[in-house]
């Protein structure tokens, strides 16, 4: 069996640090987006300026204010999700092997 709580979860650990946080600023984002602000952005195009209405991704905003890389995040949810999984499977296969008549 895999010990989940060995397997190094910085990305993890740093989310669930700052959650109530991320939460509220999250939701103050969401409500200036949707009811007070438009998001806007510069772009560039051959010499001339001009702004435009842009879409914000909350999460990468909080992502990155943060400092939690949400690949990383990705990948230790994957690899505790595996973990679980093959535990499961070896109390399975335990399970078979003592409800097995003799």
């Amino acid at each position: 069996m895999i010990d989940v709580n060995k397997i190094p979860t910085p990305e993890l650990d740093k989310l669930h640090e700052v959650k109530e946080d991320s939460q509220t600023i999250g939701e103050f984002l969401d409500w200036l987006t949707t009811e007070r602000l438009t998001p806007i952005e510069l772009c560039v195009q051959n010499r001339a300026s001009r702004l435009h209405p842009c879409n914000i991704d909350i999460t990468g905003l909080l992502s990155e204010y943060f400092e939690i890389d949400k690949n990383k995040a990705e990948e230790e949810r994957l690899a505790l999700l595996k973990a679980i999984r093959e535990n499961q499977d070896t109390c399975k296969n335990a399970e078979n092997h003592i409800k097995s008549p003799l």
